[in-house]
């Protein structure tokens, strides 16, 4: 049945629109560099870094990202009322540069996000020096119940490679928030697991989150939902 939460198909006729979702996938980290000039060196990267910030190219990314929301009353990331933040550090960091002129946004902290943990570049910094590392984000929302190791622990590679019970549990959480319009910065693989598609550095992918009448609910990017009500 978990699985089925996951499917991307056409919302059922009954189904109830909850609230919109962008997905913002992390800017460039250190851990991502050797990607860019092929090879195998990346799995070193990912073997031996930990809780790696951002290159300066992902920076740029995320700055660019943030100039364009700023330049441009009518953006579509100016609605965001809530940014979900997995609490890595490149994810932190993205999210701070992309969505700090923008008061209206509210800072949540949440762990559901964090990327599969296959790695150990997904591994996190303890709360007390990931705290100290980046110390604006004690304000923020959830950071007092973050746990001192709150990262995926103690689960198989199945768990973490499949993480159907993490990515409902996250869809349960999105439902349950009081915003109509949320983003969520994370990773890579998490959101692979959710929407099926390969997101660039700090690209952005609006999906609606249904309800259906017996409560499942569904993560849709808005592109595939439009093609599917084209084609019925």
């Amino acid at each position: 049945m978990v699985d089925a939460i996951m499917q991307l198909q056409q919302a059922p006729a009954e189904a109830t629109v909850v609230k919109r979702v962008a997905l913002i996938r992390h800017g460039l980290g250190w851990h991502n560099k050797s990607w860019r000039y092929g090879g195998l060196a990346w799995i070193g990267n990912i073997l031996t870094t930990e809780d790696v910030q951002l290159r300066p190219e992902g920076q740029v990314q995320a700055r660019t990202l943030r100039e364009a929301i700023d330049a441009n009353p009518e953006h579509p990331l100016r609605v965001v009322e809530a940014v979900l933040t997995s609490p890595l550090s490149r994810t932190i960091e993205t999210a701070t540069l992309i969505f700090e002129t923008l008061p209206r946004a509210r800072f949540v902290l949440c762990p559901l996000a964090v990327e599969r943990c296959l790695a150990t570049c997904d591994r996190g910094t303890p709360k007390r020096a990931l705290f100290e590392r980046w110390p604006h984000v004690k304000s923020w929302e959830g950071a007092d119940e973050l746990d001192e190791l709150w990262w995926p622990i103690g689960r198989t590679f199945a768990q973490e490679y499949h993480p159907a019970d993490r990515a409902e549990q996250l869809l349960r959480v999105l439902a349950s928030r009081p915003e109509m319009n949320i983003a969520v910065v994370g990773h890579h693989g998490f959101f692979h697991h959710l929407t099926k598609r390969h997101l660039k550095n700090c690209e952005v992918l609006w999906c609606t989150l249904h309800e259906s009448a017996m409560g499942t609910l569904q993560l849709v990017p808005e592109e595939e939902q439009e093609n599917n009500e084209q084609l019925s």
